[in-house]
């Protein structure tokens, strides 16, 4: 059974793993991707074939890399998925999007609607409707960039870096009331849309991935499925799929 590469390489941090049967071997994260540690993990798992998706300018140098060591598809959005497209503007749609969607079908199955929500830098919201139709969603500032918001914006407030926790409703400092602020709006935000979207789609999976997906698990009422990793198993079931075609 063959192993896959799959890359990620965010707005802050490159995510690696190596998948075979659609089982994760083994995930690497890194403020800087190495090619030494690519190599490395070519020859463990005799990887033949890799994806790589990219939130900002590719590194010609690593572009070239990856082509002399892999069967390397670059993930857009011209690249065949097992799901139909309707946003109106594809080529500005991310591409963590769309893979997060192509992973959440994969866990749901078909015939359902699906939300996925992505606490990364930004908070982004993704609907697949019953009939596996990717229809768009919403994007909203995250957790940090509100803090770092508050901070750079005002004299005197400070920057909160310590946060994912639940804060009670009425802050007694500065610091408390801008935690309640940010994180009681942020998770009353979470449940209004989710609430929004289930009376529209009463049969609707919630998943969420990205580094607060285990925060908002904990905490919103409303049932959902927290898949950290969300992204990355999206990506290898895109390159299963380029493979078959």
């Amino acid at each position: 059974m063959p192993a896959y590469l799959v890359i990620d390489l965010g707005n802050s941090r490159s995510k690696l793993a190596v998948f075979r049967d659609r089982c994760l071997l083994e995930y690497f994260r890194q403020t800087t991707l190495s090619q030494d540690l690519i190599g490395q993990l070519k020859e463990k798992y005799e990887i033949e074939q890799a994806i790589l998706l990219h939130s900002g300018p590719l590194d010609p140098e690593l572009s070239t890399f990856l082509k002399q060591q892999f069967q390397f598809l670059e993930f857009d959005h011209q690249t065949p998925i097992p799901i139909k497209n309707l946003y109106t503007s594809p080529e500005t749609l991310g591409p963590d999007r769309l893979a997060a969607a192509v992973a959440a079908r994969s866990l749901a199955g078909p015939d359902k609607a699906i939300l996925v929500i992505d606490t990364g830098t930004c908070l982004t919201f993704n609907l697949l409707n019953e009939n596996n139709e990717y229809l768009g969603g919403a994007i909203s500032p995250g957790i940090r960039i509100r803090f770092q918001a508050m901070h750079d914006y005002t004299a005197a407030l400070p920057l909160i870096e310590d946060f994912y926790e639940r804060v009670t409703l009425i802050g007694d400092s500065t610091e408390q009331s801008m935690k309640s602020g940010v994180i009681n709006g942020i998770i009353a935000e979470v449940e209004g849309i989710i609430a929004a979207y289930r009376n529209k789609y009463p049969s609707l999976q919630v998943y969420c991935t990205g580094g607060g997906a285990s925060f908002f698990e904990k905490h919103i009422e409303n049932e959902i499925f927290a898949v950290p990793k969300l992204v990355l198993f999206g990506l290898h079931e895109i390159l299963l799929y380029n493979d078959a075609l």
